[in-house]
């Protein structure tokens, strides 16, 4: 992978993570990430929200950071956009 490629997939990691973390507190607790998915027009329920959460929440401390999101986007690709 170039430079520019992975300056670009942490830039796009950051924007979506600063669209999700709607109280600015630099994690994402799993109300902001559900609503991410239902603000897509996901019709996942929240057991299934509740897994993808617990997935990327690596350290298993209840929010997940900047890094644990960028892990995540990277391996699951998942529908959530910075549009």
């Amino acid at each position: 992978m170039s430079s520019s490629t992975h300056d670009l997939e942490v830039e796009n990691c950051r924007t979506v993570f600063t669209k999700l973390d709607t109280n600015k507190d630099g994690k994402i607790d799993f109300d902001e990430f559900k609503k991410a998915f239902w603000n897509q027009g996901s019709n996942r329920g929240e057991k299934s929200i509740r897994e993808a959460f617990d997935a990327a929440d690596v350290n298993k401390n209840g929010t997940i950071d900047l890094e644990e999101m960028c892990k995540y986007l990277n391996k699951n690709k998942p529908n959530i956009s910075s549009s």
